[in-house]
C-alpha cells in the first residue's frame, strides 16, 4: 500500500484509525530527487476512546508555497 500511495505527488496525508493510539508517521519519498512523493500518515484512537471527538484537519497552503496540515 505504502509503494502504491507513493506514486502519487498530489498526495499528502494518509488518515487511519482504530488502533488505540494517536502517531504521526512521515512517510518520506523513496526517491531523493522526488521529495513531493513522500507523505504523512495520522493515525487516531476510535471515535469510542474519550475523548470522543470527530478528527477534522485543515490543510493551507501558505504564501511560500508550502503547505500546513492543522
Amino acid at each position: 500500500m505504502l509503494a502504491l500511495l507513493h506514486t502519487y505527488p498530489n498526495f499528502i496525508k494518509w488518515v487511519a484509525g482504530h488502533r488505540h493510539l494517536s502517531v504521526i508517521t512521515s512517510q518520506p519519498s523513496p526517491d531523493s530527487k522526488r521529495p513531493e512523493l513522500g507523505f504523512w500518515e495520522v493515525e487516531t484512537p476510535s471515535l469510542r476512546e474519550f475523548p470522543q471527538q470527530i478528527r477534522s484537519f485543515r490543510i493551507t497552503r501558505n504564501s511560500d508555497q508550502t503547505i500546513s496540515i492543522l
